[in-house]
């Protein structure tokens, strides 16, 4: 599978909070002079006009287009063309506007007489009217991801407009991506910044655009450097096919770089390699709940189970660890967990045909308790478990809960896929609020049970959840093999590196702190 574009990272620029309309050019046909004058003209134009009113501050605020708690420069952008026009005369023949509700920026732009207008909307198109469907239907407007290379040729538009399109991006990407802008106009790029005299969006109300993160530009992973500085140690991942993925993805990065490997199961793993070169080990231990669990069926010389009528069902020994991964906290130095898809799958433990019956030292738990309980009790047994048993100085992660995005029903309801971009922060929420008890729900549900059992122990958490809940263009869906969508595990490359990532991020701290 190859990589599915990413959403753009959206981070807040640090600074003051007036805006600033910037022009820069590519290099132009006409004389530099001229280019110049142009550029300081429109600039001048702009700022002025962006400032008109008293005290330097826009006196019709109303007029500006509001993005739930912040404000957009869209509005302004349509309400400047005519400034522009006269800054730029004939560089208005074919204009490109980039940034959120571009459809109505290049409605306005194609009324102007001998104006060409095209729009790139750098995030969704969620619930637009029909004009905005007809402009993507003619090709005028398309979604596209602007950390990227855009799909045009050099200067193919006299003037470049962007609008509230780069303010979230980190440096890292504005460097990148700026350049790009200029390489497509062949006269001139203009930037709407901010808005007139109103404050940046604040972090807890950008809606639109999602939560941006804190601090993290990660840099690129580098394996070479990744073996040398875990040179001579062992890490264990134990989890539900989830981990698998993980696992899977940093063997394939440090492959790449290192082929002298020797494949061997340690401490029970369903699957090891060790890097010969550096004496590294990876290995991946599969438990779906980590205790061990079984069928049971109904003695026939009865029981407290039986005497309830029970018949069968799988028994969960809530305080014994599945012995696939029993032996790794003695053995690994570093062990990343994690659990819960399993938790909440009622066509593997049917409530009513063959429910999940609890133990706790040998006895079963009486009245029998729900899922939800028997979580919070094998979450705690587990956590002390590995607490009193892992090797001094060994480094304990948990990794949050992995999202699916089945639309239309679960996995055995038809439940599919589809979508071929990130989705919006709205579109999140709607998929994955506890309020809303949707199907894919157990990712948030599973993460409440976490935080509290983490609560006070020495594990470190691997938050991926948020992050991935937006990727629903990500997972395998009618290319998975099965009868059914695949919408819950990763393509490679894929969302799963962003978690390693964050992963070795997490490692390279805790081994400088230590």
């Amino acid at each position: 599978m190859s990589r599915r574009p990413g959403n753009p990272a959206r981070r807040l620029a640090d600074g003051g909070s007036l805006p600033f309309a910037g022009s820069m050019h590519s290099k132009s046909r006409s004389s530099p002079l001229l280019s110049i004058g142009l550029v300081v003209v429109g600039a001048i134009l702009l700022i002025g006009y962006c400032y008109s009113g008293s005290g330097g501050h826009i006196s019709n605020r109303e007029a500006l287009s509001k993005t739930e708690g912040g404000v957009s420069c869209t509005l302004e952008v349509q309400r400047a063309i005519p400034i522009l026009k006269k800054a730029y005369g004939d560089s208005m023949r074919k204009v490109l506007h980039v940034g959120p509700d571009t459809c109505s920026a290049v409605s306005s732009l194609l009324k102007e007489e001998d104006t060409e207008a095209w729009g790139v909307e750098p995030y969704d198109l969620d619930d637009v009217s029909a004009n905005c469907k007809s402009l993507v239907r003619k090709g005028l407007v398309r979604v596209a991801d602007i950390k990227f290379p855009l799909p045009y040729r050099p200067k193919s538009f006299s003037l470049v407009i962007v609008s509230d399109a780069l303010d979230y991006l980190s440096p890292k990407y504005l460097n990148k991506t700026l350049p790009e802008l200029a390489r497509v106009a062949a006269d001139g790029l203009v930037v709407f910044s901010g808005a007139p005299g109103q404050q940046r969006v604040k972090v807890t109300e950008l809606s639109k655009f999602g939560r941006p993160p804190n601090g993290c530009d990660l840099p690129p992973f580098d394996p070479v450097r990744f073996l040398q500085t875990f040179r001579d140690t062992s890490i264990g991942f134990v989890g539900d096919s989830l981990n698998r993925n993980m696992f899977v993805s940093l063997f394939c990065s440090l492959k790449r770089v290192s082929s002298d490997v020797k494949k061997w199961r340690p401490a029970g793993a369903d699957r090891g390699f060790t890097f010969l070169l550096y004496n590294l080990t990876i290995a991946y231990h599969r438990t779906n709940l980590l205790a061990r669990y079984g069928r049971w069926s109904a003695n026939a010389n009865g029981g407290e189970l039986e005497s309830l009528g029970y018949k069968e069902g799988y028994r969960v020994d809530v305080d014994i660890p599945e012995g696939t991964w029993a032996d790794a906290p003695s053995f690994h130095d570093v062990l990343i967990f994690n659990t819960g898809h399993w938790w909440w799958a009622p066509s593997k433990f049917d409530p009513v045909k063959s429910p999940m019956l609890f133990f706790e030292k040998n006895q079963p738990l009486i009245p029998p308790v729900l899922p939800a309980v028997g979580l919070d009790k094998v979450l705690k047994h587990m956590i002390l478990f590995v607490e009193r048993r892992m090797r001094p100085g060994g480094i304990k992660l948990f990794r949050t809960q992995s999202p699916r995005h089945f639309e239309g029903g679960d996995w055995d309801q038809g439940g599919s896929c589809p979508r071929l971009r990130p989705l919006s922060t709205e579109k999140v929420e709607e998929l994955f609020s506890l309020k809303n008890n949707g199907t894919n729900v157990e990712s948030r549900l599973v993460n409440q049970h976490l935080f509290k059992a983490l609560k006070g122990s020495t594990f470190h958490v691997l938050d991926v959840t948020h992050l991935s809940e937006f990727r629903a263009d990500a997972h395998p869906a009618t290319a998975g093999g099965k009868k059914h969508d695949d919408c819950m595990h990763w393509c490679l490359p894929g969302i799963t590196d962003i978690w390693n990532d964050l992963f070795i991020m997490h490692l390279n701290i805790i081994k400088a702190r230590n």
